[in-house]
């Protein structure tokens, strides 16, 4: 799934042993993660001469060769402070889940080896803001809010406030349960031994809460502030919201801001009691904002990306290694340029950006793509990839974590879909 698994760890076993190398890669425009499974990637992608022609595409990892494709609707989510937010397929059990939103939002499921569509159910007759499905013994999870938004709002209006958790079999693409809430949703669902896991802010407060419903039927179990009453959430925006588990512990990243000090915001990561919602610790930071993925939950440790903003014009991205016993900073270590995304494979944390300059002479922005490898332990960097590859100025979709499995890492940098191994 886009952060690996269920537990929206963003991290995986696998390791790419020795110095990753470019396998193959694919250009084009790239509508969401990619996601590996059955020896075949999975990736929304945007054909050129078509801008509400989208496709899901399925390609041999050994190669990137074409498996199949399949038509999809126009994948973008407009919500408030960000015009593009993306989402992936999720797989499980030989079939590839995508919801496809248009006029309207559709859930789709493809056969994942020949890509016969099994079934398509209308979920939605309006654009809504979906989030990526997920899938957990046999269901699948989503969560979406209304669309109405004032982009230009430091905090979300009252007509925000209509949230829905939905629940649907996998084999047949009905109905299991459906929730109403008088909030809006954000971060893809965590769903850890039988509850689900979601981020929800009352638009007329800005109070964050993390809910927990049980996955069977919906039932709302507990509902639990994420802040004190004197912070409040800065702005809403779907990659600040990531939601994972680890440890023994449900971990939330944050955003927010002192009520006396509204123009200055505080990037955070907490950590909650799944069984009660209680939060055990939080670590904060004063360094301004985050990347589009930003935490990774391993098996031993936490690690947390942002954006340090010097007001210089100089911004740096720091990661920091954290205790999950007591949130205590083990190392911090700044990495070079504005990453996008954070993950990691065995004790390597992947980093990625597009970094663009506008060449004057020829009239054109060049982008140079980088990927950097930060060893887990000591947070010293230990691999560093660079290409400008040779394409015309076109709109940057950003945002896309890498997935990485059995030895590959699939991820997007600019226009460009690679595959290292």
């Amino acid at each position: 799934m886009q952060y690996h698994g269920f537990y929206n760890s963003n991290y995986s076993t696998s390791a790419l042993s020795g110095t990753p190398e470019v396998l193959w890669y694919k250009d084009g425009i790239v509508n969401g993660p990619a996601i590996i499974e059955y020896g075949m990637v999975y990736v929304p992608v945007q054909k050129l001469n078509d801008v509400n022609s989208t496709r899901l595409v399925c390609l041999d990892i050994q190669d990137g060769s074409l498996e199949w494709e399949h038509a999809l609707d126009y994948n973008r989510s407009v919500s408030c402070g960000r015009d593009n937010h993306y989402r992936a397929a999720a797989l499980s059990d030989g079939k590839v889940v995508y919801l496809s939103c248009g006029s309207s939002c559709t859930l789709q499921c493809f056969d994942a080896y020949n890509g016969t569509l099994l079934w398509r159910s209308t979920i939605d007759e309006a654009y809504q803001v979906y989030q990526t499905p997920v899938i957990y013994e046999g269901k699948i999870y989503t969560a979406y809010m209304n669309s109405v938004c004032d982009v230009e709002a430091e905090t979300m209006p009252e007509d925000m406030n209509d949230g829905t958790v939905c629940c649907y079999d996998l084999d047949s693409g009905a109905m299991v349960w459906e929730e109403d809430f008088d909030m809006a949703l954000f971060g893809m669902p965590t769903i850890y031994e039988g509850n689900v896991y979601i981020a929800a802010v009352d638009g007329s407060t800005a109070i964050g809460y993390l809910l927990c419903l049980g996955a069977e039927d919906g039932e709302l179990l507990w509902m639990n502030e994420l802040l004190d009453d004197d912070r409040r959430i800065f702005y809403i925006d779907e990659p600040i919201w990531q939601i994972a588990y680890g440890h023994g512990n449900i971990y939330v990243t944050l955003f927010d801001y002192d009520k006396e000090w509204e123009f200055f915001g505080y990037c955070s990561v907490v950590c909650l009691d799944p069984a009660t919602g209680e939060m055990k610790w939080e670590f904060r930071t004063d360094n301004g904002t985050f990347f589009d993925s930003h935490l990774v939950v391993s098996e031993e440790y936490v690690y947390f990306g942002s954006l340090w903003n010097r007001g210089d014009g100089n911004d740096a991205t720091e990661i920091c290694k954290l205790d999950p016993a007591n949130g205590n900073m083990l190392w911090q270590e700044e990495v070079p340029n504005f990453m996008n995304f954070v993950s990691m494979g065995s004790n390597t944390l992947y980093l990625g950006d597009s970094e663009s300059v506008y060449d004057a002479a020829a009239q054109r922005w060049v982008r140079t793509n980088h990927m950097y490898g930060i060893n887990g332990t000591s947070g010293a960097q230990n691999w560093h990839f660079s290409e400008v590859p040779d394409y015309l100025d076109m709109v940057l979709y950003d945002g896309n974590n890498p997935a990485i499995s059995d030895g590959y890492m699939v991820v997007t940098l600019g226009f460009r879909l690679y595959c290292f191994s």
